[in-house]
């Protein structure tokens, strides 16, 4: 879950910058397509809920590709001589660098067009997890920076339509809903944890040490 939540993170906050440089002008047009970006993450995160059918086909199928693969390296090691697995290695670096293997070719990824065209989200393979804390403080310096975006298309707010007004309010339900909940979620489970699993006795014994 924590791998996904970061591409996720790392997927919406690498999205905004191209929308407020689109946008320079329109302020209807430019909540619009934050709104729209929203729903398109929303869209990929439940194409990723690893409750889904979808997800839990692709696990196991992950799960057995690995076990054959593990019992096919072991058959090898044991009755292969060692320029036979030379040449298993040399053509496991051929297929690596060129042509998919037939048995990974039906895996679902960024780069297939398993993944739908997004008019907004930007999607990319990534050969590595970027870390979750950097990734969702790079996130929050982004939504800082598409907010004041909002400032600077707004001369005074008090003359702002009511129509542009729900719009704004619908971004910032959506900001919380999809970043800052989850991320409190995270937060509070592990200290709600700690404070279940230490008894009172064991708070008063660790004060009367200390004293």
């Amino acid at each position: 879950m924590e791998t996904l939540t970061t591409l996720h993170f790392f997927y919406l906050g690498g999205s905004i910058p191209s929308i407020i440089q689109r946008h320079a002008g329109s302020l209807t047009d430019y909540l619009k397509a934050l709104l729209a970006l929203f729903k398109e993450y929303e869209s990929i995160k439940a194409q990723s809920d690893p409750t889904t059918s979808r997800t839990k086909s692709v696990v196991g199928v992950g799960r057995r590709l690995f076990r054959a693969r593990v019992k096919s390296e072991t058959s090898l090691s044991t009755v292969s001589s060692s320029t036979s697995l030379n040449e298993h290695h040399l053509r496991a670096g051929r297929n690596s660098s060129g042509s998919i293997p037939s048995s990974l070719a039906f895996i679902p990824s960024p780069t297939t067009s398993s993944i739908p065209e997004y008019s907004y989200l930007s999607v990319c393979h990534l050969p590595f997890v970027p870390d979750l804390a950097q990734t969702f403080l790079c996130l929050c310096e982004t939504l800082i920076e598409a907010y004041k975006h909002i400032d600077t298309l707004v001369p005074n707010w008090q003359a702002v339509p009511q129509d542009v007004q729900e719009l704004v309010s619908k971004l910032d339900d959506k900001v919380y809903k999809n970043v800052v909940a989850p991320s409190l979620k995270d937060i509070e489970t592990p200290f709600r944890n700690v404070s279940y699993t230490e008894s009172p006795s064991s708070k008063l014994s660790s004060l009367l040490s200390r004293a």
